[in-house]
């Protein structure tokens, strides 16, 4: 304790002593103002006329001699007398003296950063300010809560503080507290954008895009905080400066970085704030290692390292953490690595145990090092004494085991070759597959079919019928949605493909006028539900039974399709149409100059073929030419049989 402590310490003693006379009452605002400017020995001098009998009057004097022994000893000595002034005020309804009370223990716990105990005090001082109308106490316990739950990092409740703080502030005109609170509330905004930017730290990715908006918020508030700021303050323009800095970080503009930082670095250094000085000059080598710029860096991190040894208050672990980390970059960045690996050692190995354990084992490892380097070298010598002496003899036996050796590496050699081989071929297959698959859905979803729906569609609503066209409109966007939906999947249940087939001819049939008309059978299917198809198999079929088995027809066109379930688990399905067949498809096309090979047909086979090489789906196609008992041709049908289907998926 030093000697104006001790002098002081005497001062209040005798204060203790005195009484405070009845009739000349404490000015406690008078007395709490000669608090405020340091006068600590007039303060006490007017507590002793304190009357005994006035516990109003005794809980001033209690809560000034809280103050003054909080700043010139200890706060622990200053607790005391704050819990003496709360019993001498307990029934009180001097509510302003209990706002103190509180004020002061939660205002010594955040300076002890015991965080939660302040937060308790404060808490109680803005629900009792809040109770009896005292804006000023609610303001400073705003103020408070926001910077208790900022060194918590729960930003968000932070900043409702801070925007509070400010409201009550501008009601009260104070412009210097309505700063202090946008101190607090802009640099919450730094606070998370250097969450998500310097999250790849912690193993994850950095989110620069989300930083970046943060780092806008921040400069939104403070456009709006340089009203509050008085250009004559060197210490206000230092943390105004300091918040730019950190804003235009969050955006990665270091260029502006450095010169907010710099400027904030002068402002410090000219206010006397020695403390936030270092922080400015570790931020400027921070920016010039992310510009580049290892000697300007370096030059300001040891600037830094030099001042704090002029400063008796001490840094946090994770401030020196990342000193020693931006040291290590800047060393390496010039090439210095003895240097950048000292750093990284001290970056780290913060915590003096930890480093003491670490040379333990440290030593431990060296000396297993040292006995299994002992041993091996007796071994090796040994050996090579044990080799020499039977050297002839082992000859052959040394050479047996080159050649097996040689074919152990030879056989794995080839086993690699052909398990990469494999490898290939099935990444090859499931590629041809999926192409397969994109090939059925594009041919399923033909251009021409959408075109001429939506042509149908648009006439129904030019004609004014829009029931019709509704109707049509909701069985075609649930086609699309089953066909897109079933793209997806190996297998589907044979109750979605007959649903979806369904839907394909009703719109089918609506886009040619009904001039054919089609059945779906299912009597000989049990449960539908509980058998599975691959999708897009069966569309190709239908649709070239239409195009080009029913239209080019005169007379009545009809199309069956039949469902049934084998004994074996096989499901099979007959698509029959009444056309003209297929040898008169092909006259007709080759008049047209066309040739008569269906595309979707040929993309249906050659998936099938991958079906069965990867899925072990096998698939059974047979296209006929129905007969008459004449021998004319009535039509085409066409059998797919999906063989030993199970009934789960």
């Amino acid at each position: 304790m030093g000697f104006k402590q001790v002098f002081l310490f005497f001062v209040f003693q005798l204060a203790v002593s005195a009484s405070w006379a009845e009739g000349e009452g404490a000015d406690f605002e008078k007395t709490y103002q000669l608090y405020k400017a340091h006068n600590y020995k007039a303060a006490l001098q007017i507590c002793e006329n304190v009357n005994p009998q006035n516990p109003e009057a005794m809980a001033a004097c209690a809560l000034i001699k809280g103050f003054v022994l909080t700043d010139s000893v200890s706060f622990d000595e200053g607790k005391k007398w704050f819990v003496q002034a709360a019993k001498h005020l307990k029934g009180s309804k001097d509510f302003k003296l209990i706002g103190k009370v509180h004020f002061g223990l939660g205002k010594g716990y955040y300076n002890q950063a015991q965080y939660t105990e302040s937060i308790r005090e404060f808490l109680i001082l803005e629900k009792l300010a809040m109770a009896h109308g005292l804006k000023a106490e609610e303001k400073s316990a705003c103020f408070y809560l926001s910077q208790d739950f900022q060194a918590l990092h729960k930003i968000p409740i932070s900043n409702q503080y801070a925007k509070r703080g400010i409201q009550l502030s501008r009601e009260l005109n104070d412009t210097a507290s309505i700063f202090r609170n946008y101190l607090v509330w802009t640099n919450n905004f730094s606070i998370t954008g250097f969450q998500y930017l310097s999250s790849g730290m912690a193993g994850k990715v950095a989110d620069f895009a989300i930083a970046n908006t943060y780092g806008d918020s921040a400069l939104m508030a403070l456009a709006e905080m340089r009203k509050y700021t008085k250009p004559a303050d060197a210490h206000q323009l230092g943390s105004l400066n300091n918040l730019y800095s950190g804003a235009y970080a969050c955006k990665q503009d270091y260029k502006k970085h450095v010169y907010y930082a710099v400027e904030s670095f002068r402002n410090f250094e000219i206010s006397g704030d020695h403390n936030n000085a270092i922080i400015a000059c570790n931020k400027i080598g921070d920016a010039f290692i992310e510009l580049g710029k290892y000697d300007s860096a370096l030059y300001y991190m040891k600037k830094s390292e030099a001042m704090k040894k002029g400063v008796k208050t001490g840094f946090a672990i994770s401030d020196e953490r990342n000193f020693h980390y931006a040291l290590f970059r800047a060393y390496k960045g010039l090439g210095r690595y003895k240097e950048a690996m000292q750093s990284l050692v001290k970056y780290l190995d913060q915590d003096l145990v930890l480093n003491e354990s670490r040379n333990i084992d440290l030593q431990k490892i060296r000396e297993q090092f040292e006995a299994e380097k002992t041993s091996l070298k007796i071994k090796t010598e040994t050996e090579k004494a044990r080799l020499v002496y039977e050297q002839k003899r082992n000859f052959y036996i040394g050479a047996s085991i080159a050649v097996l050796l040689f074919l152990s590496l030879l056989a794995l050699f080839l086993y690699y070759r052909f398990k990469t081989k494999k490898e290939r071929d099935e990444r090859n297959l499931k590629m041809l597959l999926q192409n397969a698959e994109l090939t059925a859905l594009k041919a399923q979803m033909n251009p021409h079919f959408i075109f001429n729906a939506l042509n149908s569609i648009q006439h129904s609503i030019i004609s004014n019928n829009t029931e019709d066209a509704y109707r049509f409109l909701s069985r075609f966007s649930k086609l699309i949605r089953n066909v897109l939906d079933s793209s997806s999947e190996q297998l589907i249940p044979l109750k979605t493909e007959i649903e979806t087939l369904t839907l394909y001819l009703e719109i089918e049939s609506k886009r040619f006028d009904q001039s054919f008309s089609f059945e779906v059978e299912t009597d000989h299917i049990s449960d539908p539900d509980q058998l599975f198809i691959p999708p897009m198999i069966l569309q190709p079929f239908i649709e070239n039974a239409i195009w080009h088995g029913l239209m080019p027809k005169e007379g009545e066109k009809k199309l069956r399709i039949a469902f049934s379930s084998l004994p074996d688990t096989s499901i099979l399905c007959e698509i029959t149409d009444n056309g003209i067949g297929r040898e008169q498809a092909r006259i007709i096309a080759a008049k047209k100059g066309k040739t008569h090979n269906s595309k979707g047909i040929s993309n249906i086979m050659d998936r099938v073929k991958l079906l069965e090489m990867t899925h072990s789906i096998k698939v059974e196609i047979e296209i006929l030419d129905r007969q008459s008992g004449n021998g004319l041709i009535e039509g085409t049908t066409v059998r797919v049989q999906f063989l030993n289907q199970k009934s789960e998926k």
